[in-house]
Parts: C-alpha cells; structure tokens; sequence
C-alpha cells in the first residue's frame, strides 16, 4: 500500500492498493483494495473493492474488532453493493452451486448491535433469475443460543432456481 502505520496492534491504518490472490482449491481473488483503520475496539475499511472472476463488490464496513478477536461485541455497520454470480461463492455456502452464473445486482446495508440485533436490508436482482428485497432483524449473533431471524422478503423467481427456493424455505 501507500501510506501505512503500525503504532503497535491496537493502533494500525494503512491503504491496500492491489491484493491478488488464489486458494489451493481454485478459488481466487483477483483484485483487493481498501483503506484500513485498526483501534483497539473497531476496525474500519473503507473504499473497499473486492474482485472474482465473475463477481464484484464495493463498499464499506466499521467492524468491532476488540484486541483482533473478529467476532468481538458492540456496534457493526456495512453497506456493500455489486454483483454477484452466486456459484463462485459455494466455498462459503455450498448450496449456492446449484444457481446458474448469471451475475446478480447485490446491495446489503446492515447496521446494529452484534448482542441487541442487526438491521438488514438486501436486494438482489437479476431479471430472469429473481428479484429479492427484504428487511430483516438478525438477534443472538454472537450469543450462546441460536441466533433469530424476524423480518419481511418480496421474493419472484425465474423457473431455473424455483425448485432450490423451494427446498431452501421448506
């Protein structure tokens, strides 16, 4: 990167240019870059831009980062948008191998409390696959029990993905 600091670990900023990057099970990252602000509570990355091969995604993200446990309590916000083709990310959600890649327009905005709950709003939209939007309330993330999802969804699907939603709801 350009400009970086490191006044010890709970002290580190610094800018990302270009990170590229590949697992030994093929996945990769082709381009990586942000800007990065690290306390001793938060971490923030900003000008964040994340390239696959097939997929994008650009944004923004304040994270509580306490003494780099990643999943620490306290106040989080994201606001991401981009593209997604959403096999590419099966590694992480293994269902997803069963869309077809065609890219879909995403935007997530969630702000909140890990330990009071998370406010979401996701859209996704690919004409012919499906248009999603829903508003959603995310409780016990980190707490010991399961976490609970109220919320709204507007869903339509093409016929290609109708029987995986199905599934998927049941």
């Amino acid at each position: 990167g350009e400009e970086m600091r490191y006044g010890g670990a709970d002290d580190v900023a610094g800018e990302i240019q270009q990170i590229r990057f590949g697992t030994g099970d093929g996945w990769q990252v082709n381009h990586l870059s942000c800007r990065v602000h690290k306390d001793a509570e938060r971490m923030n990355v900003e000008g964040l831009t994340a390239e696959l091969p097939r997929s994008e995604l650009k944004g923004a993200a304040d994270l509580p980062f306490r003494r780099w446990i990643p999943d620490s309590v306290g106040r989080v916000a994201v606001d991401l948008s981009g593209r997604l083709t959403l096999p590419e990310l099966s590694r992480f959600v293994p269902f997803l191998n069963r869309i077809p890649e065609k890219p879909i327009r995403a935007k997530v905005v969630a702000k909140g409390d890990w330990q009071e709950g998370v406010q979401g709003e996701i859209e996704l939209e690919e004409p012919s696959l499906l248009r999603l939007k829903t508003s959603l309330r995310v409780r016990n993330i980190l707490g010991g029990g399961r976490p609970s999802v109220s919320g709204e969804y507007d869903l339509e699907t093409g016929p290609e993905i109708e029987a995986g939603v199905t599934e998927l709801l049941d």
